[in-house]
């Protein structure tokens, strides 16, 4: 088994603004009209869009889009609502298709107003020569509460899991506020071989180690950059701007690619 760990000071997200952003997705989301299988903003429909079963944002309702990259590869996404009530929960669940790709997911928000607890799950498969390698499953939770209450001592407030044919890795971490009201976050991933791959796994890791804690290292750095990068001006936008930004986006034909017609 490697253990891998690295810690970053990041800028934080305001506890009050987060909740208000999210209420603005939702309210752009569950103000879309729907008319003939289409949704619409106002006048504008949504670009690539089509309802295929039940109603706008009702439990049953089945959303499908069939886009092509900007290389040209066709793919589809097929979002089924599970739940939809912003005081409790909000559950979808993805299945998207392309050449060489098939992934399922479920996601789960536990509340809109006032948001807990966010979970997700997805299962993947390739396909071509080695698909049998080219699967596995992903799952992983954040505790909002818990991760703004950064308590000494207390779980890691987001987790995530990877399980693959070859190696099972685990993902943790956690934040302390720093007194600059900065986020001091630690990283800490896990990971061990599976089956066939657990030999040469801890000779990899014996023998590897500085190179896998560099190229660790690196990436929570440029991650932490980015972040302190795009977070303030984020945080800058009130809920009114992201929630037009968020209709701009839906009615606006996505560069590169096409929808449905």
């Amino acid at each position: 088994m490697v253990t891998l760990r690295h810690t970053v000071v990041l800028e934080p997200v305001p506890r009050k603004w987060l909740e208000a952003a999210l209420a603005a997705v939702v309210d752009a989301v569950e103000e879309l009209r729907e008319e003939r299988g289409h949704l619409f903003a106002g006048t504008e429909r949504v670009q690539g869009l089509r309802i295929t079963a039940g109603h706008h944002i009702g439990a049953g309702a089945r959303y499908l889009i069939e886009d092509v990259d900007a290389d040209g590869v066709p793919a589809t996404h097929r979002v089924d609502v599970r739940a939809w009530d912003r005081s409790s929960v909000v559950r979808l669940r993805y299945d998207g298709k392309a050449p060489d790709l098939r992934l399922r997911g479920e996601g789960e928000l536990r509340s809109v107003d006032g948001p807990a607890t966010l979970r997700w799950s997805a299962d993947f498969r390739g396909a071509g020569t080695r698909a049998r390698y080219r699967r596995g499953r992903t799952k992983g939770a954040l505790d909002l509460r818990a991760w703004w209450a950064a308590e000494p001592g207390s779980r890691p407030p987001l987790t995530a899991e990877l399980r693959h044919p070859l190696v099972k890795a685990a993902v943790h971490v956690r934040m302390t506020e720093t007194k600059h009201a900065r986020w001091k976050t630690e990283v800490v991933v896990t990971a061990r071989g599976r089956g066939w791959a657990r030999p040469p796994a801890a000779v990899a890791a014996v023998l590897g180690g500085f190179v896998l804690r560099r190229v660790f290292r690196d990436g929570v750095k440029e991650f932490a950059e980015e972040w302190n990068t795009g977070v303030p001006k984020a945080v800058a936008l009130t809920p009114g701007a992201i929630k037009a930004e968020v209709l701009h986006s839906l009615t606006t034909a996505p560069a590169g690619g096409k929808g449905l017609a």
